[in-house]
């Protein structure tokens, strides 16, 4: 009897610690099943997305660009005067006018399609091309106008600003 007694107080002091082991091992393996998850869903930035901020920008991508305004848009009548230019630029808050945005891209100006920062020679380029496309359309007349009005609205719809008015090419006859 004293054998059975502790053959019974042995097996349930090793099941006691079987079952001690087994607690631990499932402790563990939970630990480690939280520690997986919370890797797989802490989100990891890579190098594309951090370094593609174009696409957070709040204001829209107005055809014939590629990129949003850095400017905020806003929408308000426009008027054509008799020489062919068009306008406002801008709202009475300053921000750019859609419509004369569209308005203006009609005549397929290459200077909206620029970007953000191209050189000053690129912008004046830019300018001479629209001016001889627009000046072979015979209904303009007024082509260094309408591209004055088409310079000012990318300047503010891309954040230019160069030290010399690119504009300026116009009335010194280098187009």
């Amino acid at each position: 009897m004293k054998n059975s007694k502790l053959t019974n107080k042995l097996y349930v002091l090793a099941g006691f610690f079987i079952a001690i082991i087994v607690a631990g091992l499932i402790f563990v393996a939970i630990e480690h099943s939280i520690q997986s998850l919370a890797v797989q869903s802490t989100p990891v930035p890579n190098q594309a997305s951090a370094t593609n901020t174009v696409s957070s920008s709040p204001y829209a991508v107005l055809s014939p660009a590629t990129v949003p305004s850095k400017t905020a848009e806003c929408s308000t009548p426009i008027s054509f005067a008799s020489n062919g230019t068009s306008g406002p630029i801008t709202c009475s808050n300053g921000d750019l006018n859609i419509k004369e945005w569209k308005a203006l891209a009609t005549v397929e100006p290459s200077v909206m399609t620029l970007g953000y920062s191209p050189s000053l020679s690129q912008v004046e380029a830019a300018i001479c091309t629209d001016v001889r496309n627009t000046r072979s359309d015979s209904n303009t007349n007024y082509a260094s106008l309408i591209e004055a009005n088409v310079y000012n609205i990318s300047k503010l719809y891309y954040g230019w600003s160069f030290s010399t008015n690119p504009i300026s090419i116009l009335s010194s006859g280098q187009c």
